[in-house]
């Protein structure tokens, strides 16, 4: 699902990795949204979340944001919502691509491992 005016997008990382071995992030991946050829830092987080627990960013968007966000589900099922519309990751590999930095808030609705980058051009 791709929300253009916002800048968010939901997928399944094998899907982004079937043509470069694996990789889905990159200074060679050929699409634009995760190339990293003009990134100038990363920042990578680990989340292990229990059902029940919730978690909320309300920080209000940022018009000089120049960050991009990559949250990739290891395990688990998660319920996030951005800007009203509800995304959900259910599968190891399901991810949420949004940029710039959106308020926003998840629900883990089982005991759940993220992996979250986030770059800045």
């Amino acid at each position: 699902m791709v929300n253009s005016f916002m800048n968010i997008e939901q997928g399944v990382v094998t899907e982004l990795a079937e043509n470069h071995n694996g990789w889905f992030l990159g200074s060679f991946i050929t699409d634009a949204r995760f190339n990293t050829s003009d990134v100038s830092s990363f920042e990578t987080k680990w989340s292990v979340r229990e059902k029940g627990s919730t978690h909320t960013s309300d920080k209000p968007v940022d018009p000089s944001d120049t960050s991009s966000s990559l949250v990739v589900l290891i395990k688990g099922f998660i319920r996030q919502t951005m800007n009203g519309e509800v995304y959900i990751l259910d599968q190891p590999g399901a991810y949420l691509f949004y940029s710039p930095n959106q308020p926003h808030s998840v629900e883990f609705m089982e005991d759940s491992v993220l992996l979250t980058i986030r770059w800045y051009k």
